[in-house]
């Protein structure tokens, strides 16, 4: 899908960005720590390490894990964090590397299936459950369909391409779809459904 990269830091873990987005971090990145800077879009597989925790700092918020994956949207106002796989720790108003390991009333543990928001200009941390797997579509290199409505496809299709569908009056509700997209321009795919 056009506007996303895939990157493979020092320690092997992996980063796919969405468009626009970046992630930095320091030459000496794996050697004693792990500590990256996001802004933007991007869907992290972090490899395991136990003795060097992964940090991300994105707009305030810091996340801290050992190995999982996930997805975290900087947004205007928050910034949501989609946990697939794995625990990781949100801390709140978290600047630098030393705010990783300070005591803090607003620290949040989240699990597989919770999708986490904070608000930039609050601090406040919330979580619920959520269809984390469907916020990391995009970062995937093919989206299966077996047997799904059209109303399901729209939704999956609209992550994927990162753009709006809007489901038009005529359309047969009840239909079933089966079908792999890869790399194929979503005109294509819309006329094949339509």
């Amino acid at each position: 899908v056009a506007g996303k990269t895939v990157a493979l830091l020092p320690d092997s873990s992996e980063v796919w960005l969405r468009n626009g987005a970046n992630v930095r971090y320091a030459g000496n990145f794996g050697k004693s720590t792990r500590n990256v800077s996001l802004s933007g879009e991007a869907f992290f597989d972090v490899s395991k390490d136990p003795s060097k925790p992964f940090r991300i700092n994105v707009s305030g918020l810091g996340i801290e894990v050992l190995g999982t994956s996930f997805d975290v949207k900087e947004c205007r106002d928050r910034v949501e964090v989609s946990l697939v796989e794995g625990t990781v720790k949100l801390i709140p108003d978290c600047i630098d590397s030393g705010d990783f390991t300070k005591d803090s009333d607003g620290i949040q543990v989240i699990t597989a299936g919770e999708i986490a928001s904070y608000v930039k200009s609050s601090g406040a941390i919330s979580v619920r459950k959520g269809d984390t797997a469907h916020h990391a579509l995009w970062a995937k290199d093919r989206l299966s369909f077996r047997d799904e409505n059209i109303e399901s496809v729209c939704r999956d299709l609209s992550v994927w391409y990162g753009v709006k569908i809007d489901i038009i009056a005529e359309t047969d509700y009840a239909a079933r779809l089966s079908f792999t997209v890869t790399d194929e321009p979503l005109d294509i795919i819309l006329s094949l459904i339509h």
